[in-house]
């Protein structure tokens, strides 16, 4: 028998597992219920604001990173080198990140998150605001390397 998950609305509901357990599941010790508190998953503007911001700070790393190698004549490689020198060793993965998706999954593994899709709307603010925090330092290291650059 596979997991089975039920979410209590209302007493009808209620009945319809306790009926499902009493009727259908063996009482030889194999099975257990748990009952536990449901947590609302993030919601769909949640997750769009979230995929929006952090596309838009990558853009913005990107241009900085752009701007300095025309500045300087260092490509862009070398500037990512210099801003790496700025960074913790985890946070030098962001300023390579081609993509959103590339960008989340170091974040994810930064803050010690397998997945991010299962987190509910309150751990998932926790977890936006924590990746904002990483990518405004990223940025912090990118812009103070733009200046020195001007």
């Amino acid at each position: 028998m596979t997991d089975n998950l039920y979410r209590l609305t209302d007493a009808r509901a209620a009945a319809k597992v306790v009926e499902h357990i009493l009727n259908d599941v063996p009482h030889d010790g194999r099975f257990m219920v748990e009952i536990k508190e449901a947590v609302k998953l993030r919601t769909l503007p949640q997750n769009a604001r979230y995929w929006a911001g952090l596309a838009s700070e990558l853009r913005l790393i990107l241009r900085d990173i752009e701007e300095v190698s025309a500045h300087t004549g260092y490509t862009p490689i070398e500037v990512r080198r210099i801003v790496a020198k700025e960074l913790q060793p985890e946070q030098i993965a962001l300023i390579y990140a081609q993509t959103p998706e590339a960008a989340h999954d170091i974040l994810k593994t930064i803050l010690g998150i397998p997945t991010s899709t299962r987190l509910g709307t309150m751990k998932f603010m926790e977890f936006e605001d924590r990746m904002l925090q990483i990518i405004a330092e990223v940025v912090g290291a990118v812009r103070a390397v733009v200046r020195a650059a001007a």
